[in-house]
């Protein structure tokens, strides 16, 4: 009873429950008021300015909402429905951890994902305290007994309309802005973008471009008659079926019986015309997928309709149903459509359900996952859960945030792969570092040894050799040494790896290396059938001042082009031409692995709209994926992928596209290094030739010491060629 004066006429509860089918209560609803039996209060609240409380039997029953608001600030009216499967609950029974809805809405809702670290009394109910969601942090409804949950004491990110209330804001980084008309002035944080939720209105579309998310084009054609139903396979179609010969296939027909086949008042069957035999369902999807592997034509693969269709499955969905008796044993439900009475749905463990088009279809329709449990045609990240195609996993391209697709069981790589190439690796570059080392000590040991020009030119060629032979050797032992630091663990840092300063340096290592070694290598060539066409003369001129500055000027000049050439994709200046693309941080969760330019193009075109030019600068794609997100702490962080980070060993970019931007840089490289592996041919053909030619002129008394230079000279050809 209430104290509070009012007139109290009786009205019979026929709204949405009956109190015991034999109570009345006031129209005004103050009988229900300051209840005296605790175990019936649902919230305390101030009445008239008085504190009382209120009855459970009046809060959130009445849909139509007619029932008049007995607490002043109406938090008996804070009534939601969270999903078609539930009745009207009570807001403070979301999050609660108990469930009050049949398919778990109340406690699976998005909202319960983010809640605060601190606890409260909520208002309905007589639970103990409990964190709440972040959305009711002042939002108008004083949701705790103390109203603590609309005091300016919750911790938050972000500035003006990108300020939100966090758990803990020692972790406060950047949103998602949405573009869209839809969802202008809105954002997302990173934790739910890209969860095949459209808050924006179109993220999803900009997730399918930058994640690569597959659309799943699969479907079962209908071919409905008056007594059957024909499901046709899209191989079994008319025009295609003429075409299956080719791999030995024919069409034929089979019946199909869903979990509940036989009911009272079913008027046709169903049959499914497919393949004569088994085949590989990984790449069906939907209702195509379901019908193939329930008739038992897919490999390996099991039927996924396990739960039978009950009288009180799909709470809230299907309110058209039209109940009948299955096999005179138990009671199910029907649906009408143009294909007749039915009930070909798919019974969730959470009790939803979805149609058969909805299941194995890569996306979670259920919200438990049990519509893609059964399915062996995707790949699901270890971490995010999100569904891939199976082709999507190790194709060498990075879709799950936790690389989880490229580093598994089934795939992974080390920086060197294959214990035989490893082993290689560490004797070449130790006995490249070892015996150039040696080499280029003892031959500068006998350049003071030197009386004459050609010996001497030959010496310096020689150290200059060596000295691009010893850091290829430093470079295989350097990428060995990392390749036996990070193990069978590569494969999970290898972003970091491909980025690090470490993988540029080796990189620029080698390049010098090679071009010094090579070129010097022609140059030795030229200089030796140079000298041995001037004949006598040359061997007889001796070394000057000149001579040695004219050397030590080319080798110079050598050692500072092939650095500079080694260093030119390092420098920012030429970033258009030799950035392979951007790393963004691994909480962001549009962008997994490396983006090239044409995946930026193709995110920017779906974000902003129709884009005036195909060719992006990164500038400018960086100014334009900064505009994506907010600035409140500095922005969005990338990492660059540079020229020598295409490959886990970091070497010179010797293949690439037609398309592609490096193409005439990586080119021209190449035309120098043929054009010296030419020359050194060329040159000691022509010193064999020579050395034949001259063998003839000489006296017999010099034959034995010509025949000895030409045995050095074939041999020069035959290992410098090889080198």
């Amino acid at each position: 009873s209430s104290g509070i004066n009012a007139e109290w006429p009786l009205r019979r509860v026929a709204s949405l429950r009956t109190i015991e089918n034999s109570k009345y209560f006031c129209i005004n609803g103050l009988d229900q008021t300051n209840c005296s039996d605790h175990s019936r209060v649902a919230v305390t609240c101030q009445i008239g300015g008085y504190t009382s409380t209120v009855s459970i039997f009046v809060v959130c029953v009445d849909i139509r909402n007619d029932f008049p608001r007995l607490c002043d600030d109406g938090i008996d009216k804070e009534c939601v429905r969270v999903s078609l499967n539930c009745l009207i609950i009570h807001k403070h029974q979301m999050c609660d951890g108990q469930v009050d809805c049949a398919d778990q809405g109340d406690e699976n809702n998005e909202i319960c994902l983010t809640q605060t670290n601190k606890t409260c009394k909520r208002r309905f109910g007589s639970k103990p305290a409990l964190t709440f969601p972040l959305s009711w942090i002042n939002d108008g409804v004083a949701d705790c007994m103390g109203g603590e949950d609309e005091k300016q004491i919750w911790p938050t990110c972000g500035v003006g309309e990108t300020m939100r209330y966090v758990t803990h804001n020692e972790s406060c980084q950047e949103v998602f802005l949405c573009q869209s008309s839809a969802g202008k002035g809105r954002f997302i944080e990173f934790n739910i973008l890209c969860d095949r939720i459209d808050t924006c209105g179109n993220e999803n579309n900009i997730c399918k471009k930058s994640r690569r998310i597959a659309a799943s084009y699969s479907y079962a054609f209908y071919d409905v008659r008056q007594s059957d139903t024909i499901i046709r396979m899209s191989p079994c179609l008319p025009g295609l079926t003429n075409i299956l010969y080719l791999k030995d296939l024919s069409c034929e027909r089979y019946a199909f019986y869903s979990p509940i086949h036989e009911f009272f008042g079913k008027s046709s069957t169903e049959s499914v015309i497919s393949t004569h035999k088994k085949i590989d369902c990984k790449h069906l999807y939907g209702g195509i997928y379901l019908y193939a592997s329930c008739i038992g034509k897919c490999k390996n693969s099991s039927c996924p309709l396990s739960r039978k269709v009950d009288h009180d499955s799909c709470p809230g969905q299907f309110m058209d149903r039209i109940y009948t008796i299955v096999n005179n044993t138990y009671l199910t439900f029907v649906i009408k459509s143009h294909q007749g009475f039915h009930n070909n749905v798919f019974v969730c463990n959470n009790n939803r359900c979805v149609e058969f088009d909805k299941v194995c279809d890569l996306v979670d329709d259920c919200g438990d996952s049990s519509d893609e449990n059964m399915c062996s045609n995707h790949f699901q990240c270890h971490n995010s859960k999100e569904y891939l195609l199976v082709t999507q996993e190790c194709d060498g391209t990075i879709d799950c945030k936790d690389l989880s697709d490229e580093c598994n069981e089934h795939c992974g790589k080390q920086i060197i792969n294959g214990y035989w190439l490893k082993g290689l690796a560490w004797i070449i570059g130790a006995s490249a570092s070892i015996l150039n080392i040696w080499t280029v000590s003892k031959t500068i040991f006998d350049l003071r040894k030197c009386k004459t020009a050609p010996a001497f030119k030959n010496k310096l060629f020689i150290i200059v050799i060596g000295f691009g032979d010893f850091l290829m050797g430093i470079y295989l032992l350097t990428v060995s040494s990392f390749d036996a630091r990070y193990g069978r663990s590569y494969c999970k840092f290898q972003l970091e790896w491909l980025i690090s300063p470490a993988c540029s340096a080796i990189g620029v290592i080698s390049t010098i290396g090679s071009l010094v070694s090579l070129i010097s290598m022609a140059a030795l060539s030229f200089t030796r059938l140079l000298d041995l066409k001037r004949g006598l003369i040359a061997h007889t001129e001796p070394v000057t001042k000149k001579l040695g500055c004219k050397m030590i000027m080319t080798i110079f000049i050598l050692i500072v082009v092939s650095s500079t050439i080694s260093a030119l994709p390092l420098l920012d200046t030429f970033e258009d031409i030799f950035l392979n693309g951007l790393k963004y941080n691994s909480t962001n969760s549009l962008f997994a692995g490396f983006k090239d330019k044409r995946m930026h193009f193709d995110i920017l075109q779906e974000y902003y709209g129709r884009m005036k030019k195909r060719s992006l600068k990164w500038s400018t794609i960086n100014t334009l994926v900064d505009g994506m997100f907010s600035t409140d702490y500095g922005g969005i962080r990338t990492q660059t992928l540079g020229f020598y980070g295409n490959d886990a060993v970091c070497l010179f970019k010797y293949f690439v596209r037609s398309n592609d931007s490096q193409r005439i840089f990586v080119w021209a490289i190449l035309a120098v290094n043929f054009f010296c592996f030419l020359a050194i041919t060329t040159c000691y053909i022509m010193i064999n030739i020579l050395s034949s030619r001259s063998s003839d002129e000489l006296q017999q008394n010099r034959v034995n010491k010509v025949l000895q230079k030409r045995k050095k000279y074939r041999l020069r050809l035959c290992v410098d060629t090889t080198a």
